[in-house]
């Protein structure tokens, strides 16, 4: 038996769900661009996976850019700022901008 990844199990489920609670799902898309908490990339990924428009992809990037979730930003005792790529969150955002740009 294949084992999936942790994305497509979270994509597999979203998509089984998606199927009982269609507009469930689709309110969790308006529910993320506002949200003031940062969603894991697991389940951004998943919405992903089941996004139906661009519309709903956008929501996703919208959230993203909200909470600048590409680097984390540490402020140290000397006064220095660090910033360290969070490479989840910034693959997301290529596969969502790259599947516009299909050739």
């Amino acid at each position: 038996m294949e084992q999936l990844q942790p994305n497509s199990l979270l994509q597999s489920i979203f998509k089984g769900l998606s199927k009982k609670t269609e507009p469930k799902i689709r309110e969790e898309y308006a529910i993320i661009e506002t949200s003031p908490y940062l969603h894991s990339s697991d389940y951004l990924t998943g919405l992903f996976g089941v996004a139906k428009n661009k519309v709903e992809e956008d929501c996703i990037l919208q959230h993203l850019y909200n909470h600048d979730a590409f680097y984390i930003h540490t402020v140290h005792d000397d006064g220095t700022v660090t910033s360290e790529a969070v490479e989840t969150y910034q693959k997301l955002e290529r596969e969502i901008i790259n599947g516009r740009w299909k050739w």
